[in-house]
């Protein structure tokens, strides 16, 4: 900005002319001038400004202290402008009288503009604290951490700029400062250096070739060379530390100055590293260790120890040696030691003492084993033990006399002297003779007999005698050791005795012999199969009674040989009488039936309005055995065991009737029953059946056996038949019945009788279900396969899973349910605190239906139960609720149609989708998506209420005339039409929500994707659409699923 003072003096009165007359009468204006300064700011001179008077053509400049002047100007209003080329201008309007002197003042202020940039220090180091200027100003900053600084308000012009910092070169650039603008700049100061060299020795002689050199502060490393000079080059100003190491020596550390350009020079000598060897060398064999020479052979040192042994050699050279001991009649030791700088190396020797052995054989009397006799060189307290020849050594004895022993057990001791000589064996042979002993005694028999003539032995051993007449017996010079006394004689108990003969002692032995005894053991068996538990038998001629036990096992023990009467006697049953032979030690083994007091049920029955009686089946109670009469109603049970019975009489379409009875032995017991006619079956049938499940009809009257009796289901009556009775019967519902109210009759097999009928609701297969990256599927043969899913254990189907009629998928389990109404489940199945497990004994199952981490199950009564995870309560089923006949689960809600038409829902989605549409009814399909359902009314039209991502229900569909199915996804869902077309409905990001229009042959449509749409086409194949999973999460080429008929 400039500024334009200006002081306007006043108007000055006309001056007389030079000649001091008047002005001509026809001059003009008289001429004036004007005057004044104009300073620049802050400058020391003021010289070189331009003024002009535009208008009047004139210029002029000021001198150094700002001074101007214009001569022989017109009189009039004059703008005077003021320019200088850093200063801009400055001008203002002067009046100029006539002839007189106008002043006019300028201040022109100094254009400026600002100066910025960044200095960088080469090292890496920080760049903060670097001095900035602007060469011939006062302007002057330090840069922050980054390197950066700024000036403001610098006066435009050329400048040098520098940066200083210690430790560095510093660094110019010139910059120009124009008006209001910024000049930049960038410089890097260098780092000042120098150099560090010189020359290293070693003492002694080795060569100062491979020192190393490092600098600790940098970690620079060098190696001198065969003279020992080294270097560093080019390293920045500063204290340092040499590290100096050679291997056998010394470290230094030494400081060092590096100055800008120059080198710093060092001369070191490393000395040679010492250590010290100390120890201890023994003499093998005595307690003084003095006087052994000691040398250190590659150093040419000697010493010798002290009493103790003890020595040392200080200020060794580092390095390896060999360190050896000697004395006299000792064998020399060398040892390898190691010497490291200020260290000890320890050194422990022995010097064994010259040696011999000693070698010989040792026989043993009576024996051609001689192995283990103890041989000990007493003094020297070694020993070994002879071979299986009696041959020993004994080596690296020190040389001497010593007294060598042999022991072995049984045999008497040995002592002899030897004489053991160096690097010689001496030769020694023995022969050990066996202790003896003897062994004498008294033997007598339990039945106080005389004992004379008892054979009495020493097993394994050639020693044998009989007994005196006291039944004493002897042996004598018997070999020491233990020995087994057998002691025999007829009718009595061999005894064995171990006796232990000691060397010149008796051993003294007293025995007496038992009688020998046998033992009888048997199974005790009665022929009705009843229990043999408690049931008493006796030996009459001991009176000696067992009794059996529940496998009918008995024992009896300790008997003297002989025979004897074994009698089993008990109510009911015929008296058992045996006789048994019993063996001295040993076990006679018998087996006995007892047989049950029988007699005769025989009697008539009779069917009321017949003429033929036959068929007709008599049981009596707690037995297996049955009759049928004859044609007259005859019949014969014999052989019944004797008791009180109810006999039972019965033939199918006919009551039955019974009567009570008393079976007597060896007696005829009669009974005479009629039989009426049945009336019509009584029948219950489930409420609800599933395609290709079983159905139990229960109820009475439907007889033992099918016979000519038949059940039809919707007129059809080829049925497959899974069992009956009286009072159930189980059909199949073929897989080819499509989904409806049927009517379920049963017809007994004879005229008389009426047929029976019930309404049964028959539900639709879900033979295909899907989650995100994986499914399950039903084969035509009704097993299962699955894709996708490894990690959650999907493919791992349990073994063995036949009969499949429905499948479904939760996110990390598949449930399939079976045709006989029961559930299998696989995959990662929760065990957490808010886990429900399926049911125990859960059966009667019809549809299942998997949200996220639960599954619901429909029994064939209408009522639903659920297992699996309950965190948002979707498996709290309300109270009472029943006449269900559709289920549907979401993720965080479930969904019930109920026959009447109406729906219930329960769990914890959002308020909208808990909140049912008013007036909802005539339902006839639901579904559910993550958090939404959908109703599909008779009327054709669907209404959907909850959240669909970005929007909030209810919606209503109308015009969807006759569709069949609908399939919920995570927001959208798959509606099928009786005529195989599809339509969708929700969110259709990628394409899930728009089935292919080609697609017209669906049989059913999938659920619980959320990116994609599954239909199973009427040829078993699937179709899918949308973003598709990875192809390891898609079904096989080639799959072919069942197809639920329609």
């Amino acid at each position: 900005m400039v500024l334009a003072l200006a002081a306007c003096s006043p108007a000055s009165q006309p001056s007389p002319s030079p000649d001091g007359g008047q002005p001509p009468a026809d001059a003009g204006p008289r001429a004036g001038r004007i005057t004044g300064q104009a300073l620049l700011q802050e400058a020391a001179s003021h010289e070189g400004i331009i003024l002009t008077l535009p208008d009047a053509h004139l210029s002029t400049h000021t001198d150094a202290e700002g001074h101007f002047s214009f001569e022989e100007v017109p009189p009039g209003v004059h703008l005077v402008v003021a320019i200088h080329a850093r200063y801009g201008q400055a001008q203002q309007t002067v009046e100029l009288q006539a002839g007189q002197t106008a002043s006019v003042a300028f201040s022109l202020l100094r254009e400026r503009g600002q100066v910025k940039g960044t200095f960088q220090l080469d090292d890496a180091a920080t760049a903060e604290g670097i001095t900035v200027t602007l060469a011939g100003t006062d302007f002057q900053a330090l840069t922050d951490a980054q390197g950066h600084f700024s000036f403001s308000g610098v006066p435009t012009g050329t400048y040098t700029l520098e940066g200083r910092k210690d430790l560095y070169a510093s660094a110019q650039q010139p910059v120009e400062v124009r008006k209001d603008e910024t000049a930049s700049s960038s410089l890097t100061l260098l780092r000042e250096r120098g150099n560090v060299a010189g020359t290293l020795q070693l003492e002694g002689e080795g060569g100062p070739g491979g020192i190393a050199v490092a600098l600790a502060e940098t970690g620079a490393s060098a190696a001198t060379d065969a003279q020992g000079l080294f270097s560093f080059e080019g390293l920045p100003t500063g204290p340092y530390t040499l590290v100096i190491q050679k291997d056998l020596h010394t470290s230094v550390r030494h400081a060092v100055e590096v100055r800008a350009g120059q080198t710093t020079d060092v001369s070191l000598t490393l000395a040679r590293a010492r250590g010290q060897v100390a120890g201890t060398l023994r003499l093998e064999g005595i307690s003084q260790h003095g006087g052994i020479t000691v040398v250190l052979k590659e150093a040419g040192v000697s010493t010798e120890t002290d009493a103790q042994g003890h020595f040392s050699f200080s200020g060794v050279p580092t390095g390896t040696y060999t360190l050896e001991g000697r004395k006299d009649l000792y064998t020399s030791a060398q040892h390898t030691v190691a010497v490291q700088a200020d260290e000890a190396a320890s050194v422990s020797l022995t010097l064994l003492r010259e040696r011999g052995s000693v070698a010989g054989t040792v026989q043993l009397e009576g024996v051609s084993q001689h192995g283990g006799t103890l041989v000990t060189l007493k003094e020297a307290q070694v020993s070994i033990q002879t071979d299986a020849q009696g041959r020993f050594f004994l080596g690296r004895i020190p040389t001497g006399t010593y007294t060598l022993e042999l022991q072995k057990s049984l045999y008497a001791s040995v002592q002899q002297t030897v004489e053991v000589r160096l690097g010689a064996t001496t030769d020694v042979s023995f022969t050990l003779a066996r202790e003896r002993g003897g062994v004498a005694g008294a033997l007598q028999l339990e039945d106080a007999s005389s004992p004379e003539g008892i054979a009495v032995t020493l097993a394994s051993t050639a020693f044998s005698t009989l007994t005196g007449a006291q039944g004493q017996f002897s042996f004598e010079g018997v070999p020491t050791g233990t020995y087994t006394l057998v002691a025999q004689k007829d009718r009595f108990v061999s005894v064995r005795h171990s006796v232990t003969v000691r060397a010149n002692a008796q051993s003294s032995v007293t025995l007496t012999l038992a009688l020998s005894r046998g033992s009888v053991a048997g199974v005790l068996h009665p022929d009705d199969d009843a229990s043999a538990q408690g049931i008493t038998l006796t030996l009459t001629e001991l009176a000696e009674s067992a009794e059996a036990d529940a496998q009918g096992r008995f024992t009896f023990d300790g008997l003297l040989p002989g025979t004897y009467t074994l009698r089993v006697q008990r109510d009911g049953y015929l008296p058992l009488q045996q006789s048994v032979v019993v063996l001295g030690e040993q076990t006679t083994s018998v087996s006995l039936t007892l047989a049950r007091q029988r007699g005769t049920v025989a009697g008539t029955v009779q069917l009321t309005g017949e003429s033929v009686h036959d068929g007709i089946s008599v049981t009596l109670s707690g037995l297996s055995r049955s009759a049928v009469t004859d044609a007259q109603g005859h019949f014969v049970l014999e052989g019944v065991p004797t008791g009180t019975y109810t006999l039972t009489a019965r033939k199918d379409h006919y009551t039955r009737a019974g009567q009570g009875l008393e079976v007597q032995w060896e007696q005829t017991a009669t009974a005479t029953l009629a039989l009426e006619r049945l009336g019509a079956p009584v029948l219950t049938a489930p409420a609800l059946a599933v395609q290709g499940g079983h159905v139990a009809l229960t109820g009475s009257g439907f007889g033992a056996q099918r016979g000519g009796s038949q059940v039809s289901l919707g007129g059809q009556s080829s049925l497959e038949y899974i069992s009956w009775s009286d009072e159930r019967v189980v059909v199949r519902v073929p897989h080819a019945f499509v989904p409806g109210t049927y009517t379920v009759t049963l017809t007994p097999g004879v005229s008389w009788r009426p047929s029976v009928s019930a309404s049964i609701r028959v539900l639709p297969q879900q033979t295909l279900s899907t989650a995100d990256d994986w499914g399950v599927g039903i084969r035509p043969g009704n097993t299962v396969t699955t894709w996708g899913g490894s990690y959650y254990k999907i493919p791992q189907i349990p073994a063995g899973l036949t009969g499949v009629v429905s499948v479904s998928a939760e996110y990390f389990a598949a449930s399939a349910l079976k045709d006989d109404g029961t559930v299998v489940q696989w995959g990662l199945i929760g065990d957490d605190s808010d886990s429900v497990p399926i049911p125990e004994g859960l059966q009667g199952v019809v549809a299942i239906s998997s949200g996220l981490t639960c599954t619901l199950a429909l029994k064939q009564d209408g009522t639903v139960t659920g297992w699996g995870n309950n965190y948002y309560k979707q498996l709290n089923i309300p109270p009472g609720l029943s006449g269900v006949v559709a289920i549907a689960a979401g993720w965080m809600h479930s969904l019930a149609l109920k026959a009447d038409g109406t729906v219930v829902t329960w769990g914890s989605g959002s308020s909208q989708v808990m909140t049912l549409p008013p007036g909802l009814s005539g339902v006839v399909a639901i579904a559910t998506s993550s958090d939404s359902s959908l109703a599909i009314k008779a009327d054709g039209t669907a209404v959907i209420w909850g959240y669909i991502p970005g929007a909030y229900g209810p919606w209503e569909l109308t015009g969807l005339g006759d569709v069949v199915q609908a399939a919920g996804g995570s927001g959208h869902y798959t509606l099928l039409r009786a005529n195989g077309s599809l339509l969708g409905w929700g969110t259709n990001d990628k394409g899930q929500a728009a089935p292919p229009a080609s697609l017209t042959d669906a049989a059913s449509v999938a659920d619980r994707s959320s990116a994609f749409s599954l239909a199973l086409r009427q040829n078993g194949q699937i179709a899918m659409w949308g973003q598709l999973p990875h192809s390891s999460e898609r079904p096989p080429a080639g799959l072919v699923l069942r197809v639920p008929a329609r």
